[in-house]
């Protein structure tokens, strides 16, 4: 009879594990806003040490909304849109926005609320 020994050998990889996206939350439940209004929406990766934590925003209708990289979000004229936010492997999360047309249709109250929202999204001159 012949016996036979393996060796089993143990080695400890040094290539860090990705912590895979597992859900993705948008933060803020804004559910209408007025036409030239903008909000900052952010989202929430779970888990929180996950390796990508790259976020793209879309806007289901860029006519109705749109949305920046940085998730500034500007409404510029009535109907109902979907806000998605989506991590690098495909998690979602949506809103539906519904925006209103303002009291006033005059151009100048638009065009100063737009002003303010270039403003908020915009680093001062003085910086």
């Amino acid at each position: 009879m012949s016996s036979s020994s393996s060796s089993n050998t143990n080695t400890k990889s040094t290539v860090p594990t990705a912590i895979e996206v597992l859900d993705i939350k948008i933060n803020e439940n804004v559910t209408s806003m007025k036409e030239g209004e903008c909000k900052k929406l952010t989202a929430t990766i779970i888990p929180e040490d996950s390796t990508d934590k790259n976020i793209v925003w879309e806007s289901s209708d860029e006519n109705i909304a749109t949305i920046s990289a940085t998730g500034e979000l500007i409404a510029k004229k009535y109907g109902t849109v979907d806000v998605t936010a989506i991590s690098s492997n495909g998690k979602t999360s949506t809103i539906k926005i519904n925006i209103k047309s303002p009291k006033e249709q005059g151009n100048t109250l638009i065009n100063t609320l737009s002003y303010n929202c270039l403003l908020y999204t915009s680093p001062s001159p003085r910086d």
